[in-house]
């Protein structure tokens, strides 16, 4: 199920940045070592109401950061995903 909303959104979702307002760690480690984080997320909707929602994530373990990119539900606001950032790419110096 996890999955398939992820996909859901991937195709539906509409991208915004949120701000972490909380969050703690929980459950088991994955494969590289993170344990995963349970956070709580503000964000404005595209009509510019405020939203509450939760959402969890292995990669938040590793950034910390305090925004963050999502996806989000136009249908179902507290419907959410993290999406991690493309990396930057390193200009090469001669």
């Amino acid at each position: 199920p996890t999955q398939e909303n992820q996909n859901y959104l991937q195709i539906y979702g509409v991208h915004t940045n949120a701000e972490v307002t909380t969050f703690k760690f929980a459950g088991s480690k994955n494969a590289r070592g993170y344990k995963e984080a349970q956070m709580e997320i503000e964000y404005f909707n595209g009509v510019g109401e405020k939203i509450k929602a939760k959402c969890a994530s292995y990669y938040y373990s590793e950034t910390q950061e305090q925004f963050i990119s999502i996806l989000y539900d136009p249908k179902n606001y507290k419907n959410v995903v993290y999406i991690k950032q493309p990396e930057k790419a390193k200009k090469n110096k001669k």
